[in-house]
């Protein structure tokens, strides 16, 4: 049986109510760091595959782990959060400025809106949802196990 973990990401600035340019930009605080770091430990044995969304954020919190366990394959796959507002919402903004905007959102209720015509509509994420639960059940629960294994032949 495949075991899967899902990590999210630490306290990120975004988190923190502080200016945010993009969802995707939003980097991990110094607590958000500390927190990655304490993530890492909690792995008592290698995975055998990190994966990290294309997301600055995550890719901080993946970072320890990756230090970790270098011989680990890292892939890159959609993994990110709900991103509905639209990207120019987050221009210098914080959560508090943008709560408004999200509010109005979620009373419209449309699974097919995409705010300001760019942001994700809430069936794209389901999409996304499916796909990735698609590509984890192609997952061999031994992949990293057999490149190990032809590392030391």
């Amino acid at each position: 049986m495949t075991k899967v973990w899902f990590v999210r990401h630490g306290e990120s600035i975004s988190n923190a109510n502080l200016p945010t340019e993009t969802p995707e930009g939003s980097e991990l605080t110094p607590k958000g760091e500390q927190e990655a770091e304490l993530a890492a430990t909690f792995f008592t044995e290698a995975p055998d595959l990190i994966v990290t969304s294309s997301y600055k954020r995550a890719q901080q919190k993946a970072e320890p782990t990756i230090n970790r366990f270098p011989i680990v394959p890292v892939e890159t796959w959609p993994v990110h959060e709900f991103t509905y507002l639209a990207p120019i919402r987050y221009k210098g903004t914080i959560g508090d400025e943008r709560w408004e905007f999200a509010k109005e959102y979620w009373q419209r209720c449309d699974p097919q809106e995409k705010e300001m015509g760019t942001g994700e509509s809430f069936a794209e994420l389901l999409g996304r949802v499916d796909a990735l639960v698609q590509r984890l059940r192609s997952l061999s629960p031994h992949t990293a196990a057999e490149h190990s294994e032809l590392r030391h032949f």
